[in-house]
């Protein structure tokens, strides 16, 4: 969550980047891994989403784009 709100710092508004970006960040500094990735989503999973964030399942896709994939994951 930490990390999440630091990505608004980078990324202004944009969840789907702000959560990115903490993927990112925390397998980079080597305190994320897949395991804490399917803890993150197992979390996540039934949430409905709002005006502003996706559906839970939806963050949760992108969550792992991103620990693959890095910010090009969020279209940057």
């Amino acid at each position: 969550a930490f990390g999440h709100e630091c990505g608004h710092q980078l990324h202004g508004l944009s969840e789907e980047k702000s959560d990115c970006q903490a993927i990112v960040d925390g397998r980079k500094a080597g305190w994320l891994d897949e395991a804490g990735i399917d803890a993150i989503c197992a979390f996540w999973k039934p949430y409905q989403g709002d005006s502003s964030h996706a559906p839970g399942p939806e963050r949760c896709e992108l969550m792992k784009r991103c620990f693959a994939n890095g910010m090009a994951a969020a279209g940057q």
